[in-house]
């Protein structure tokens, strides 16, 4: 059985989560040529599980839910290595395309869809990470650099949607923001 970090909850629904990422990604392999048998979404679970377990353990997160960032970066990872030695690059690349599409679909859903990412960045994003799975690190971005990427522009348009309602809410109340009052103002 899988080991259920602290503060995420309990084992059903930590696994309805999981299996719920798991929908999305499956939803944007759809028609690319990609399907899993329901024992290998099992074992797919299971090992982004177990990653993200271990992950939450060694950088020392206590986490009070399941990130889907991270979660879908495990999935993409576990159904990769899911791949047998002869299903070749193309059917990585499909699982890269649909694991990028579905962080794209997270970072909309979680941002109260405010945010998407360029095409073009998102082309750079999979070069990356193909970079990295064919041992040219120096080029690369790795599950982790994925994951961390997504989860700071989360970070930052729920940043900047909070100054800005900060930055209405002192307009409407005829307080406008004065630089001669920072400390950093010269």
């Amino acid at each position: 059985m899988v080991s259920i970090p602290a503060g995420t909850g309990s084992e059903d629904a930590l696994a309805a989560s999981a299996f719920g990422v798991l929908a999305l990604l499956k939803d944007n392999l759809a028609g690319k040529g990609y399907t899993l048998s329901i024992q290998d979404e099992d074992e797919v679970v299971i090992k982004a599980l177990t990653q993200h377990g271990g992950h939450l353990s060694i950088i020392g997160i206590q986490q009070d839910h399941l990130d889907p960032f991270k979660l879908v970066c495990w999935l993409g990872k576990a159904l990769i290595s899911h791949l047998e030695a002869g299903d070749g690059d193309s059917q990585r690349e499909v699982i890269i395309d649909g694991l990028i599409e579905t962080l794209d679909e997270l970072l909309f859903l979680e941002t109260d869809e405010n945010a998407l990412v360029a095409a073009e960045d998102k082309e750079l994003l999979k070069r990356m990470l193909v970079a990295e799975m064919t041992n040219q690190c120096d080029h690369g971005i790795g599950f982790n650099g994925l994951y961390i990427a997504f989860h700071f522009a989360r970070g930052a348009v729920k940043s900047l949607t909070a100054r800005n309602l900060i930055k209405k809410a002192k307009d409407t109340n005829g307080v406008k923001p004065d630089r001669a009052n920072k400390p950093y103002a010269t």
